[in-house]
C-alpha cells in the first residue's frame, strides 16, 4: 500500500512542477522574444551603417574601387533592390522598433514599422541611392539574402559613370 502512495505522490509532484515551469515559461517567453528581436534589429542597423560606410568609401575612392562587408543574418532578409536603387531589410518582429506607420531616419537608414497583429510588427529598413545606379552582378536584377548561420560576403564595386550621369555601384554576394 505504501509503495503505491509513494508513486502517486512522485507523479503528482512532477506534474505540479511541470505546470509551474509551463506557467513561468509562458510569462517570460514573450519578453525574451521581444528582447531578441530588439537586439537583432540593432545589429542590422549596425550592418546597414557598415554597408553605407563602404559604399561612401567606394564612391569617394573612384572608379574600379571595391569594398567588402561580412553580414550574418539571424532573422529577416536583405534585398539588393536594383529597381529602386536601394538596399532593403525586412523582418517580422515582436519589438516595436520605431514609430508606427511613419518613416523615421536613423542616419541614412530609413525605417518603417507597421503593425501586423497585436504586438507583432513588420520592420522595413532601407538605404536609398537615387543618385546611383545599383546593380547586382552587372545586371538589373534583384538579389535576396535570407537568414543564414554562415556569413555572407557582400562586395561593392564602383563601375563609374556608364550610359548617363549616375555612377553605377555593382554588388555581388557570396
Amino acid at each position: 500500500m505504501k509503495k503505491g502512495q509513494v508513486w502517486i505522490e512522485t507523479v503528482l509532484y512532477t506534474l505540479i512542477g511541470l505546470a509551474i515551469m509551463g506557467v513561468i515559461l509562458s510569462i517570460v517567453k514573450p519578453t525574451l522574444d521581444q528582447k531578441r528581436d530588439q537586439l537583432i534589429l540593432n545589429q542590422v542597423t549596425e550592418i546597414l551603417d557598415a554597408i553605407e560606410g563602404q559604399i561612401s568609401d567606394v564612391i569617394y575612392r573612384g572608379e574600379g574601387n571595391t569594398r567588402t562587408v561580412e553580414v550574418t543574418l539571424k532573422k529577416g532578409k536583405i534585398v539588393i533592390n536594383t529597381a529602386n536603387d536601394s538596399i532593403d531589410f525586412y523582418m517580422d518582429s515582436k519589438h516595436l522598433f520605431s514609430e508606427l506607420d511613419r518613416e523615421v531616419n536613423i542616419g541614412k537608414i530609413v525605417v518603417l514599422t507597421t503593425e501586423k497583429a497585436k504586438k507583432n510588427y513588420a520592420v522595413h529598413m532601407s538605404l536609398r541611392y537615387p543618385h546611383y545606379d545599383v546593380t547586382y552582378d552587372g545586371e538589373d536584377r534583384e538579389k535576396t539574402l535570407q537568414q543564414s548561420s554562415t556569413p555572407y560576403k557582400i562586395a561593392m564595386t564602383n563601375q563609374g559613370k556608364q550610359g548617363g550621369e549616375r555612377t553605377k555601384i555593382d554588388f555581388i554576394a557570396s
